[in-house]
């Protein structure tokens, strides 16, 4: 029930402070009230999914994204919400809402004391891929599948798909300004409150107004669990008498293990904690702080910067944001800017709050500070990647630096940067010059013009004809199409998919990038067109292999032909459809390359969500501020990028297997016919769109591995698929390229078959 406390939960444990078996009818209610108002912790939900992922999905940080284990628990929470309580309550004549919350910008970054490497992967998965027929999720031993379970986390942009998630059903969903916990307490103050009870963290007892945490919920017996701070008081008075309110406060957030206040490798302190008293000279917590030898300096400065969680900004009724001390009339304990940043714009807390986006360019913008931490899978692609793409970070930031009008030093923190010697360890941290200024312009769009699609969607295919109508003056757009529209023009052209005159003569035009983009003519996949040219255009995508980083060790050259990997990495961007957690063949190669096209995916998101805010805070758009929401829900890229196509198309094009096979080896895929026309049409464009990019940046794509590529994808279609053929390849024959006078009916037999294929394809 405390999963974030380690040797004060095994205390608490032994104590038995937690009251169980509450009726739900005791539940507290707003004042004057019949309302049961409960907010849920977001940190506690972002727990409680990591746990469940991690029994039900242990190998998935290697084969899936967004584990299906994700998303039964979200369904779970908003059931529970929306559904059983507020019926449960109104039977008794009570009314009921739930609340999420989940964190914002946070603290502003400190590089990480002690900081120590992802655990190197099982030697099992080492030796693996999906050439090996023997070795699949299935057949992995439990301590593989345990040590693969262990290196799960929720990184920001499955943290983001779970925040919109609950938005989309469950309206009452937030995210702070900077702590989930601290404004969680500021629904709790007296004037301001929101909320009556809250399921979460046993740390948020650490804050004032928060009397109480309900820890479990059980449908079957209508009760609830909970820990009060009185009673964990007088637990922990048994021990040591004096033991305050404030005592308590501390040692909670001194001792979290959640990731934002965490101390690396710090030592259990809650019985030296306990040794210390206040005196004339101050607090336990400052004399602890002043006089411990059993915590070093770094480790002090991290547990003060978690105390100022008491002081952090939080939004409050009226739309202001003020520390949370002043809310509570208490004295503020630390300084907020240094440990929070600048504070931003009350419109930009509007769009964090209630939007819901993501929050890591408002955090660089108040902070000065862009932070990489460990990615799932370390890999020097990964690292350079990081930094091809890092100019345009700078620069979707830097747009909300001119509409703020801040300047500020600006840093790149990458906690994964280390080196034997300590002393070297400070390279984390890389000074940043500021950016070109770069200003949009505007876009006359017709609506008229627009297709209409269903739920007003605009989709990247949708706005390529308005391409030459940049114009320099400010437009104000009247609807969420218009605007939607806009939002991806902006987008791309800040990603130079237009071209502008200087002279003004002619102001916007097509650029090689956005005729490659045409090619993309399905709607649903054009985000994916976009995706691929990134990945092209920061060198992630190729037939090389990826050489690990963490741990020093290469994985096996397992023979496959670069024109494979090439291949199977361009589309394992495609979603499958599963109806199970991935059973089948799986590689670390390519779960390293989706860690790859992840960031980018991830960037792009943040580059749609900052044009977006702009727009509305520049009053650019006619669109209720109300209803911001509804642009952030329709912007492309929001869904985290999967890669497990990749092991699917692996398997195709390294064997001669049918229909049957595939369903016998890939159980899960429910709709596997479906899943593979979407594969093969999605090749079709992308291979087109890639050949004119060739013509004009032969460094970006290699044409003849492109070839080769598309020779074996044409022929996999020809073999699973051979009515599906004749729509998706038979019409390249003409304009593209490419030649097919006829599909060969043998298939490469890659056993005999010599690593240098012969580039005499037809008129190559």
């Amino acid at each position: 029930m405390y999963p974030n406390i380690k040797a004060l939960h095994r205390f608490l444990a032994d104590a038995k402070v937690e009251e169980k078996n509450i009726p739900l009818s005791k539940m507290s209610r707003l004042p004057d009230t019949n309302q049961v108002s409960l907010v849920f912790d977001g940190n506690k939900i972002l727990d409680v999914i990591t746990q469940a992922v991690r029994e039900s999905d242990g190998v998935s940080v290697f084969t899936t994204t967004t584990s299906l284990a994700l998303y039964e628990q979200i369904s779970l929470f908003c059931e529970l919400s929306t559904e059983w309580l507020k019926t449960h309550f109104k039977q008794k004549d009570m009314d009921f809402k739930g609340i999420f919350t989940f964190n914002g910008c946070g603290f502003t970054p400190h590089v990480e004391v002690n900081p120590v490497a992802p655990t190197k992967p099982p030697v099992e998965l080492l030796q693996n891929g999906v050439l090996n027929e023997v070795l699949t999720v299935k057949d992995l031993s439990p301590e593989t599948v345990r040590r693969c379970a262990a290196r799960f986390f929720i990184e920001e942009d499955i943290e983001a798909r779970i925040v919109r998630m609950f938005h989309e059903n469950c309206p009452d969903t937030f995210r702070a300004p900077y702590l989930a916990w601290s404004q969680i307490s500021a629904f709790f103050a007296p004037g301001n409150q929101y909320a009556s009870e809250v399921y979460g963290c046993v740390e948020l007892l650490a804050f004032p107004g928060i009397e109480r945490v309900v820890t479990n919920i059980n449908t079957k017996t209508q009760t609830f669990d909970c820990i009060s701070k009185a009673a964990l008081l007088a637990a922990v008075r048994k021990r040591c008498l004096d033991f305050s309110e404030e005592d308590l406060s501390s040692i909670l957030l001194f001792e979290s293990k959640n990731s934002l206040f965490c101390v690396n490798g710090m030592p259990d302190i809650f019985d030296d904690f306990c040794r210390y008293a206040s005196s004339e000279h101050g607090s336990r917590t400052m004399n602890f702080l002043v006089s411990s030898t059993r915590v070093r300096e770094d480790e002090k400065r991290l547990l003060r910067r978690n105390l100022a969680a008491l002081d952090a900004p939080v939004l409050i009724k009226d739309g202001r944001c003020m520390y949370l001390s002043k809310l509570y009339n208490k004295k503020k304990q630390s300084d907020v800017t240094a440990e929070f940043g600048k504070r931003l714009p009350s419109i930009f807390y509007y769009f964090i709050f209630g939007g819901p986006v993501m929050p890591a360019s408002y955090a660089s913008l108040g902070q000065g500070t862009f932070v990489d931490n460990w990615p799932l899978i370390d890999t020097s692609t990964y690292r350079g990647i990081a930094e091809n793409i890092f100019p345009l970070r700078v620069q979707v930031a830097f747009q909300l630096f001119i509409y703020t009008g801040y300047r500020s030093k600006l840093r790149w923190l990458r906690q994964y940067i280390l080196f034997k010697c300590k002393e070297d360890n400070d390279r984390r941290w890389s000074p940043i010059e500021d950016p070109p200024e770069i200003e949009l312009v505007s876009w006359v769009v017709e609506p008229d013009t627009l297709p209409m699609n269903e739920d007003n969607n605009v989709f990247l295919s949708d706005i390529l004809v308005f391409q030459e109508s940049g114009v320099l003056e400010k437009l104000v757009y009247p609807d969420i199409r218009t605007s939607l529209a806009v939002i991806l023009l902006k987008s791309l052209d800040l990603l130079g998919y237009f071209t502008h005159s200087a002279e003004g003569i002619e102001l916007s035009g097509s650029s090689i990038y956005s005729k490659a983009l045409e090619k993309f003519n399905c709607p649903t996949l054009s985000e994916y067109g976009v995706l691929v040219i990134e990945l092209v255009r920061t060198r992630a995508l190729h037939g090389n292999r990826i050489p690990l980083v963490i741990p020093h060790q290469n994985v096996p050259d397992d023979g496959q032909l670069k024109c494979v990997r090439f291949a199977a990495r361009l589309l394992s961007v495609i979603p499958l459809n599963l109806m199970a957690p991935w059973s089948g063949p799986f590689d670390l190669e390519m779960a390293a390359f989706g860690t790859s096209s992840r960031l980018v995916g991830r960037m792009l998101r943040l580059l749609t969500e900052a044009i977006a805010a702009l727009l509305f805070a520049t009053k650019s758009t006619n669109v209720p501020l109300s209803q911001f929401d509804e642009i952030i829900k329709r912007l492309p890229f929001g869904i985290p990028v999967e890669f497990n196509a990749g092991f699917l198309m692996t398997y195709i094009l390294t064997k001669k297997c049918s229909l049957d096979d595939l369903r016998r080896t890939f159980p899960e895929l429910y709709n596997l016919e479906e899943d593979l026309r979407t594969i093969f049409w999605f090749w079709k464009m992308a291979s087109e769109a890639l050949t004119l990019i060739s013509m004009e940046e032969s460094g970006l794509v290699d044409y003849y591995l492109l070839c080769d590529a598309h020779d074996m994808v044409s022929m996999a279609c020809w073999r699973l698929c051979p009515e599906f053929w004749d729509e998706a390849f038979r019409p390249m024959t003409q304009g593209t390229g490419f030649e097919f006078n006829r599909m060969p009916e043998g298939f490469y037999d890659l056993g005999s078959m010599p690593m240098n294929l012969s580039l005499n394809n037809g008129n190559y």
